[in-house]
């Protein structure tokens, strides 16, 4: 069994997608004070949230090469573009929004425990 890690990218791209959703939000809950508590996730949230990192995963593995071979950066923010595109269907059709993944994967990648059960829930999506 693999461990679960995010990739660079696809932490970025969930990060540039929250952005790209909802500009005058994201900027909002910047300067806004941490919650006290950390939000509650349902186990059905995670079980979206692990079919949802899988299909952001295929599309960035889609489109990451395309990218690096773009030969202008027009042609790369394009493709860029799309991916974002692709990226938030995805994760709006797994029924979380952008900001909720985004939190989901902060939470995840902080917590062992939830991140051995989103592994075990994309293990069995796989």
């Amino acid at each position: 069994m693999t461990s679960f890690r995010y990739s660079i990218a696809t932490t970025l791209a969930a990060v540039a997608l929250m952005a790209l959703a909802s500009p005058p939000a994201y900027a909002q809950a910047a300067d806004a004070e941490p919650p006290a508590a950390a939000p509650q996730i349902t186990d059905q949230q995670l079980q979206s949230y692990a079919v949802a990192a899988l299909q952001v995963e295929k599309v960035n593995k889609t489109y990451q090469p395309m990218i690096n071979k773009a030969p202008t950066r027009e042609e790369q923010k394009t493709l860029y573009d799309k991916a974002a595109q692709e990226m938030v269907e995805v994760i709006r059709n797994s029924g979380l929004s952008v900001e909720q993944y985004n939190q989901i994967t902060t939470l995840v990648q902080s917590n062992p425990e939830l991140s051995k059960q989103v592994q075990g829930y994309m293990d069995k999506n796989r």
